[in-house]
C-alpha cells in the first residue's frame, strides 16, 4: 500500500510539473505574440521575450533553441487557425458567384490576421534559418499536409479547379501575401489579385 501511495504522489508531482511546463511554454509564446504587436520582428530579441514572459533568459532556451524557432511555432499556430477558417469558408460559399466570393472571403481572412501576414513575410528570410532541422522539417511536413487537405476542399468548392490546383492555389496565395507586405492599406488589392488568379485558372482549364 505504501508503494502505491508513493507512486500516486510521484505521478501527481509529474503531472503538476508537466502542466507548469506547458503553462510556461504558452506564456513564452504569448510574450512573443504580444511583442509582434509592438515591434518589427527584427527588433525582437530573446531578452525582450524573457522580460515580457517574466522568466530568466536561460529558461527560454529550455523550450526554444532560437528566436526563429519560437516564431516558427507561432507561425504554425497562425496557419492552423487560418486554414481552419478557410475550411469553413470553402464549405459555405454561396451558390452564385462562387469565384468572387472565394476571393473576397479569403482576402478578408488575411487582412484580419496581421501576425500571420508579418510572419509569412519573414518565413523564407528568417524563420527557416537558425532553427534545428527537426523543427523545420516538422513545420514543412505539417504545412504541406494541411495545405493538401485544404486544397482538396477548395477543389470541391470551386469545381473548375483540377486535382492538385487547390494546393497550388494556396501556395500562390501565401506567396501573394508575402509579396504584398506593406500594401494592405488597400483592402481590395489582395482580393483582386486572388480573383485574377482564380480567373486565370478557370480560363486555362477551359482550353
Amino acid at each position: 500500500m505504501s508503494h502505491q501511495i508513493i507512486d500516486h504522489r510521484s505521478a501527481m508531482k509529474r503531472a503538476r510539473q508537466d502542466h507548469q511546463k506547458l503553462e510556461r511554454r504558452e506564456a513564452i509564446l504569448a510574450a512573443g505574440l504580444a511583442l509582434l504587436d509592438e515591434l518589427p520582428f527584427q527588433e525582437i530579441t530573446m531578452t525582450r521575450i524573457a522580460e515580457r514572459a517574466g522568466v530568466v533568459k536561460g529558461t527560454l532556451y529550455l523550450y526554444f533553441a532560437t528566436r526563429e524557432e519560437l516564431f516558427l511555432e507561432l507561425l504554425g499556430e497562425q496557419l492552423h487557425d487560418w486554414f481552419w477558417d478557410q475550411e469553413s469558408l470553402a464549405g459555405n460559399l454561396p451558390r452564385a458567384s462562387r469565384l468572387d466570393a472565394a476571393a473576397r472571403q479569403i482576402g478578408a481572412s488575411v487582412r484580419q490576421r496581421p501576425v500571420l501576414r508579418g510572419l509569412l513575410g519573414v518565413l523564407d528570410s528568417h524563420l527557416l534559418h537558425n532553427v534545428p532541422e527537426p523543427a523545420v522539417r516538422a513545420f514543412q511536413e505539417e504545412l504541406r499536409r494541411r495545405a493538401h487537405a485544404l486544397g482538396t476542399l477548395w477543389e470541391r468548392a470551386l469545381p473548375f479547379l483540377r486535382p492538385g490546383q487547390g494546393f497550388a492555389f494556396l501556395v500562390r496565395t501565401m506567396a501573394l501575401v508575402t509579396g504584398l507586405q506593406g500594401r494592405f492599406a488597400d483592402p481590395e488589392l489582395l482580393t483582386e489579385s486572388l480573383r485574377l488568379l482564380l480567373l486565370g485558372l478557370r480560363e486555362a482549364n477551359r482550353g
